[in-house]
């Protein structure tokens, strides 16, 4: 299933990274780390005029560390330890406990599929709005799941394994493993997953990013000789035509006329990190998403989100902690949430 749609730009999704590792990559930084679930918030900047706290410096989620985030419907719905916690008419609330499997570990991930909920840890979650519940959806061998999935519009959600198998795909009735990918990484690992809206499933890999599907064998985006078939990925970006990755060695790189290609002038914050400092290592807390007008929208460690366009890079946003996930409303609001709270730009 060849991937034909052009990119301008670059979880999606990477692994949560625990609340002491951030503090010491912030502290690197230059940025002041927040507080963990259960203490006393920090005092963080005041967020940009045109930025606020989702609920109020004194939410429940103010102060403590959200791994993700996303736009459902009218809401914003975030991960906070092994909560889901739902925004909407103004305030904050716990939504129902995440039955076993998946409760289990702290969930590590969530995405939106069409106008369905998931969240995903060791097995998968999908949340019944007519009865107010989660129905577990894991794949039928039970395997390892690293938490990261992606999803399209379409309903589509695909689930990475832990390491170097294949991507699993929910379709609407169950689970098929796409095939043949593990095989072709030749003992590569497995770190971001992106669905387009066609159904061509990308996935981050330590040799570059590969495309495949249903029926269909997987090839690197780009070729084999490309400038990413050595470096690691651990972002993945994909909106109406647009590709952009993001990898600890590379920076961010986009996918334009069938070739990857590095935006110029990258800030500080947004270009390579070397392999020996903390994170360059960790690399995959850097959240990549497009904006509906397609703009590249990235958040980094320091706190500070950037956007790409018209061949520019811009500072949006310096939200005092490191940036652990973004979503984008469809009226162009932009959520995020951080190592000290969540914030968005306006209204949902």
């Amino acid at each position: 299933m060849a991937f034909t749609e052009r990119a301008r730009g670059k979880r999606a999704a990477g692994a949560a990274v625990p609340a002491a590792v951030l503090a010491v990559v912030m502290a690197g930084c230059g940025s002041t780390p927040a507080s963990t679930a259960g203490g006393s918030p920090t005092s963080a900047p005041a967020p940009p005029p045109h930025w606020s706290e989702l609920g109020g410096s004194l939410s429940p989620l103010s102060g403590h560390a959200a791994a993700g985030v996303a736009v459902w419907g009218p809401s914003v719905v975030a991960l906070l330890g092994s909560h889901v916690w739902r925004y909407q008419s103004g305030g904050w609330s716990a939504m129902p406990a995440l039955p076993s499997p998946t409760s289990n570990l702290a969930p590590a991930d969530l995405a939106v599929a069409g106008s369905e909920l998931w969240v995903g840890a060791y097995g998968f979650s999908q949340y019944d709005s007519a009865t107010g519940a989660w129905a577990v959806r894991d794949p039928a061998s039970a395997i390892p799941i690293t938490g990261n999935m992606a999803a399209n519009a379409s309903g589509v959600v695909v689930a990475l394994p832990d390491g170097m198998g294949s991507p699993w795909e929910w379709s609407g009735r169950g689970w098929a493993q796409l095939s043949g990918l593990s095989s072709a990484l030749s003992g590569g690992f497995t770190y971001a997953a992106a669905v387009a809206s066609g159904g061509a499933v990308l996935v981050g890999t330590s040799s570059g990013v590969w495309e495949g599907g249903a029926g269909s064998a997987w090839s690197q985006l780009g070729g084999g000789a490309n400038a990413l078939a050595t470096h690691r990925v651990t972002r993945i970006a994909v909106s109406s035509g647009q590709i952009a990755v993001y990898g600890p060695g590379v920076g961010v790189v986009e996918y334009i006329g069938g070739a990857w290609n590095t935006p110029g002038g990258e800030p500080a914050g947004v270009r390579p990190a070397s392999a020996d400092t903390l994170s360059g290592l960790l690399g995959g807390s850097d959240p990549l998403v497009f904006s509906p007008a397609g703009a590249l929208t990235i958040g980094t460690s320091s706190g500070v989100i950037w956007t790409y366009a018209a061949g520019t890079w811009s500072a949006i946003a310096h939200l005092g902690a490191a940036i652990e996930g973004l979503a984008y409303a469809p009226n162009g609001t932009l959520v995020a949430s951080t190592a000290g709270g969540v914030y968005a730009d306006g209204g949902i």
